[in-house]
């Protein structure tokens, strides 16, 4: 935001709501969509008149998304909730474990060495559930309940069968 705005801010805001007041307390609900109308329409035709204009506004703008969303991916690390600034390994747009490379799947940067966060790799959503409990050993505690479900079921099967 610039200065004069931050400092005046408030008074700003105030002089907008008194005049929207103003505005609808002199039109009736009648004049009011009809303003409101007359303002769509005139949007529209700007629209139509300037698509190049604002194809290339479009563009561009996506353009700087696109390259602050691949500085981000490089550069920053959301650690204990703070972002801090890293220099990532090379991003090769496809998981580095199941090797998916789709445009609408959601790439992790998974590091293990809180020391050292820049020690990680890429990984899609479904990998990076994998490698979180892999590392928390809940595959282990997976296996130690399937046995004793295995357990369980082949105690009643035996049961049944003797009776």
């Amino acid at each position: 935001m610039n200065s004069y705005y931050q400092r005046h801010r408030e008074q700003i805001l105030d002089k907008n709501k008194v005049w929207y007041n103003q505005l609808k307390q002199d039109k009736t609900t009648e004049e009011w969509k009809a303003y409101r109308l007359g303002k769509t329409i005139a949007q529209q035709k700007y629209r139509l008149k300037n698509k190049d204009k604002i194809n290339a506004n479009r563009q561009k703008g996506t353009a700087i998304y696109k390259k602050q969303q691949s500085y981000r991916r490089n550069n920053l690390l959301n650690f204990n909730g703070k972002n801090i600034r890293i220099k990532k390994r090379e991003y090769f747009g496809k998981c580095e474990i199941c090797g998916i490379n789709k445009e609408f799947v959601k790439y992790n940067y998974h590091h293990w060495d809180d020391t050292n966060p820049a020690k990680g790799i890429w990984v899609c959503c479904r990998c990076h559930t994998v490698v979180e409990g892999v590392e928390r050993n809940i595959h282990n505690k997976y296996f130690n309940l399937k046995d004793q479900v295995e357990q369980l079921f082949n105690m009643h099967k035996e049961r049944s069968n003797a009776i």
